[in-house]
C-alpha cells in the first residue's frame, strides 16, 4: 500500500485499497487523514517502463455536510463520495471495508462513535415525547414495574382526582380480571375415600354371596381381606 506523504499537522485515521473506475489506472489507494482526502493511483505502462504515480487530494472541509453528517453513501463495498464541486465514485475492497471507512468520516464530522450517536438518538427522541405529552417517560416505565399499571398511570397524569380515578379504574379492571380468571378455573372433581361403614357394607354384600353358596369361603376372605387394605 502507497504512503501518501503526510503534513506534520496528519494523522491517518482510514487507508486502504480501491477500485480505480479509470482503466488506464491498475493501481490505487485511498488515505483518510483528520485533514485530507488522498488518492494515489499507478498508472498502466508499457513493459519495463517505470509505473507513474498520479495523486489527488481534497480538504476534509470540501465534503458537503447536513446536519452535521457527512454526505457521503454506502452500498456493499460501491461508496459515493459528495463534494462540494463533485462527487467521486469507488469500490473499497469490501463492504466491510466500506462501512469502516464511512464510519470514520462520520466520527471525525460528529466528533460521536457510533454508539454514542445512536445513545443520543434515544435520548433525543425520550426528550421529543416528554415535550409533548408532559410526562417522564423514563420515571414513568419505572413506576409501572415497580407499582403496577395503576402506579404508572398516576405517574403518568401526574397527581389529582382525575389521575386516582383512572389508577383505581385501572386497579378494578386488574382486580376483575384477575377474580374473572379464578372463578373460570375448572374445579377437580375430588376422588371419595372409603370410610369404615362403605367397607363393612361391601364386607356383608359379599358374606351374603358366601351363605348363598355363590362364592367360596376361600373367595370372601380374599374379597374382605382387599376391601380393608382399600
Amino acid at each position: 500500500m502507497t504512503n501518501a506523504k503526510l503534513r506534520e499537522s496528519e494523522v491517518v485515521l482510514y487507508q486502504g485499497d480501491i477500485t480505480a473506475e479509470n482503466a488506464e489506472f491498475f493501481y490505487a489507494t485511498m488515505t483518510f487523514t483528520n485533514e485530507r482526502l488522498i488518492f494515489q493511483y499507478k498508472k498502466r505502462t508499457k513493459a519495463f517502463q517505470k509505473k507513474e504515480l498520479i495523486q489527488d487530494d481534497y480538504a476534509v472541509t470540501d465534503i458537503k455536510v447536513y446536519n452535521n453528517i457527512p454526505q457521503i453513501k454506502i452500498k456493499g463495498n460501491y461508496a459515493e463520495i459528495f463534494l462540494k464541486d463533485r462527487q467521486i465514485c469507488l469500490r473499497l475492497y469490501s463492504g466491510k471495508e466500506a462501512k469502516k471507512f464511512h464510519e470514520t468520516v462520520t466520527e471525525l464530522f460528529t466528533g460521536m462513535s457510533k454508539v454514542t450517536r445512536n445513545a443520543e438518538k434515544i435520548k433525543n427522541s425520550i426528550h421529543l415525547v416528554n415535550d409533548t405529552l408532559g410526562i417522564d417517560t423514563v420515571s414513568t416505565a419505572a413506576d409501572v414495574l415497580s407499582g403496577g399499571l395503576a402506579g404508572g398511570v398516576k405517574s403518568l397524569f401526574g397527581k389529582g382526582k382525575l389521575s386516582n380515578k383512572i389508577a383505581n379504574a385501572v386497579s378494578q379492571i386488574g382486580s376483575g380480571v384477575g377474580k374473572s380468571v379464578s372463578n373460570n378455573r375448572v374445579e377437580q372433581p375430588k376422588l371419595r375415600e372409603n370410610t369404615l361403614d362403605d367397607k363393612i357394607g361391601q364386607i356383608k354384600k359379599y358374606k351374603e354371596l358366601l351363605d348363598a353358596g355363590i362364592i367360596t369361603e376361600e373367595e370372601f376372605n380374599t374379597k374382605k381381606k382387599d376391601i380393608l387394605e382399600m
